[in-house]
């Protein structure tokens, strides 16, 4: 980092990170909440609105319980039906977003559909019982509680959801919204490979259990969206210019009106392509790339910020 970059990197610290607003909140999620608050407006100033930040933990819970209520939602058929969530289980062992496994099979990292929060709101990782009707603590390599945290029937996990017992993992997000509901899911560049990964596993574990119903109303979702860059460093010479995240728009001092004038008139589909050659890095093993694909790919960014 320049000497420039490393006062701006200080500046933020401060700001946000150091912040007493942020550092005297009593949960993750409220600290997450005011610190992004607080780097919006270190990056737009009074160019847009103030950020608004929506509960997702609590949508998300009352999304699956709902999910739950439904016996033909694809949730209640993974969670209820023992067979299909060991199918699932291994289905989508070392996929992105999911869960990994140690090599005696037991849980290395993640967390099988929900993460178990305890009375002083830890979130513990939780594995799949043998027989697939209930969820267990775990930490390093087997459970850590002689009783499951919760069984997998309907009544159990409603009412853990209403105690604040569980909260849904990734998967379970993407099962229900995108799956399931169809919807959009905006985010990063990661998405395009581990939502359609997701569906598919599950899919395929719904066929090795006799279920072909597949109920999907899968989202047509575009994610990974740049619309801001700035200019490549010569060291980047396939590519023309690089994506701009806050650190980036603060360091040029924050988004000017011209800027957003002229994010008004992009399309998702012009701010989708400058990601092609990130998503091509991201899925293409580095031995199988080759500088032509990239070039080919390499769209600069609609916006280009000055230096």
């Amino acid at each position: 980092m320049t000497a420039e970059e490393r006062a701006v990197m200080a500046r933020i610290v401060e700001r946000v990170y150091r912040n007493p607003k942020v550092l005297h909140q009593t949960s993750m999620r409220d600290q997450f909440a005011t610190a992004g608050s607080e780097l919006w407006s270190m990056a737009v100033g009074n160019v847009l609105p103030p950020v608004f930040m929506l509960d997702f933990e609590t949508m998300i819970r009352d999304l699956v319980r709902s999910d739950l209520q439904d016996p033909d939602s694809l949730v209640s058929k993974v969670l209820l039906t023992p067979e299909l969530a060991i199918e699932v289980r291994t289905e989508l062992a070392e996929t992105r977003g999911c869960w990994f496994l140690n090599p005696d099979g037991s849980l290395k990292r993640g967390a099988l559909f929900f993460w178990a929060i305890d009375d002083e709101a830890r979130a513990w990782s939780l594995d799949l019982s043998e027989d697939g009707r209930s969820l267990f603590r775990t930490e390093g390599a087997g459970p850590i509680d002689a009783e499951p945290w919760v069984r997998l029937t309907r009544e159990d996990l409603t009412r853990a959801l209403d105690d604040g017992r569980l909260q849904p993992a990734l998967y379970l997000f993407v099962v229900s919204v995108a799956v399931t509901h169809g919807l959009n899911t905006g985010g990063g560049v990661y998405q395009i490979e581990y939502v359609p990964a997701m569906a598919c596993g599950t899919r395929r574990a719904l066929h090795a259990v006799g279920d072909h119903s597949d109920p999907y109303a899968e989202s047509d979702f575009t994610t990974g969206m740049l619309p801001i860059g700035i200019r490549a460093p010569s060291t980047q010479s396939l590519l023309k210019t690089i994506p701009a995240g806050a650190f980036e728009v603060i360091a040029r001092g924050g988004l000017k009106p011209e800027t957003v004038a002229a994010m008004r008139g992009t399309t998702v589909r012009r701010a989708f392509l400058p990601a092609l050659a990130y998503h091509y890095e991201d899925l293409v093993p580095e031995a199988e790339r080759t500088d032509e694909w990239l070039a080919s790919l390499a769209v600069p960014a609609p916006i280009v910020l000055d230096d």
